[in-house]
């Protein structure tokens, strides 16, 4: 490029104007970076503490819950149940049965072994008075259909001949009243003044004809092996106990 004497008089006051810019940009760049590098493990730090708390709190919320006994139900009959559609379904009309409640899902390795057992059961000791209380959960790794009507087209072809109510929680602080009752009132899902946490689906309380916890039965134990229970509260031989204001089971 060719410069003229206009250009190259005028170059010096140019560049004296694009320099000075420069260099103060280049000087504080460096700054800038090391201020940024020594904020950068700071915020690093914050936000695995944030994330830390949050996962602490929710695992300590699924694995337990501290629930004053005087909010609990004081028996199993003053509770209520919502059914698919949403309607109410007082426990009391269940009353005078004897009771295996359950956490329940669609698509756990359990479900097939369990609810033909639960079927199975109920053809068996239904017309003596014993009744099946399925609660589904997607507290599990999400194994339960979402949609109501689609979850009970999946219960009807399996068979199912008890009812099955709403979606609902069995673990943490906003644990369904019903599931807060039952572990309040077994020595397995009930210490030190904290409601446990039922491992995974088809955790079972079998409660007898006067809405009582007669005995829990894990995940992986099968119903059929609740049989002999069964027919022990069914000819009034055992009963299930309730926690008093001492907290002791009687």
């Amino acid at each position: 490029m060719l410069l003229t004497r206009a250009t190259a008089a005028a170059a010096p006051r140019v560049f004296s104007r694009l320099l000075p810019r420069t260099s103060w940009a280049a000087s504080r760049a460096p700054a800038a970076a090391a201020a940024a590098a020594a904020a950068a493990p700071a915020a690093a730090a914050a936000a695995a503490v944030t994330r830390q708390q949050r996962t602490m709190w929710l695992f300590s919320a699924w694995r337990s819950a501290a629930v004053p006994p005087e909010l609990l139900a004081a028996d199993l009959w003053s509770l209520a149940a919502k059914d698919p559609e949403g309607k109410e379904v007082p426990l009391k009309d269940f009353k005078g049965k004897v009771l295996l409640i359950t956490n329940t899902a669609t698509k756990c390795g359990f479900t097939q072994q369990h609810l033909k057992q639960f079927h199975d059961l109920k053809q068996k000791f239904g017309d003596q008075g014993f009744e099946i209380l399925a609660f589904p959960t997607l507290q599990f790794k999400q194994q339960e259909e979402k949609d109501p009507q689609k979850m009970c087209e999946v219960y009807k072809s399996f068979n199912a001949n008890f009812p099955i109510f709403a979606i609902t929680e069995v673990n943490g602080p906003n644990a369904n009243p019903i599931f807060q009752y039952c572990k309040f009132n077994t020595d397995e899902l009930y210490s030190k003044g904290q409601l446990q946490a039922i491992g995974w689906n088809f955790g079972k309380f079998l409660l007898d004809r006067n809405g009582k916890v007669f005995k829990y039965f894990g995940p992986r134990q099968s119903p059929a092996e609740m049989e002999e229970d069964i027919l022990l509260l069914l000819r009034g031989e055992a009963h299930g106990k309730q926690r008093n204001k001492e907290g002791v089971l009687q």
